[in-house]
């Protein structure tokens, strides 16, 4: 096995279903085209908005966003900024622009 197939298989797991319909809807309906940030801010704003669906794993955060960004529901702007969350020791993460256009399922 590849370690891309490993790495396939650990997303895999963190993506439990109930927790991905949950955040899926969320964005779909609280996160407006042309609206920018990180998947961090959209975290933040799920947990302050009384959103916060605690997952089973902490790696579903971004595992979810990822899945979303495959959708082509998020854009890369081409700029970064330091991430607000402590625990991730202000990295630097992608700023990404929602896209107007979005289906669901992979794209091409």
């Amino acid at each position: 096995m590849s370690a891309r197939d490993e790495r396939d298989k650990g997303i895999d797991r963190v993506l439990r279903r109930e927790f991905q319909q949950r955040y899926i809807a969320w964005v779909e309906s609280h996160i407006q085209p042309g609206w920018e940030g990180t998947g961090a801010d959209i975290r933040l704003r799920m947990e302050i908005g009384g959103a916060f669906i605690p997952p089973h794993h902490h790696n579903a955060w971004g595992a979810n966003f990822g899945t979303l960004i495959g959708y082509k529901w998020f854009a890369d702007t081409g700029r970064t900024e330091n991430n607000i969350a402590r625990a991730s020791h202000a990295r630097r993460n992608p700023v990404w622009r929602k896209t107007h256009e979005y289906r669901r399922g992979k794209q091409k």
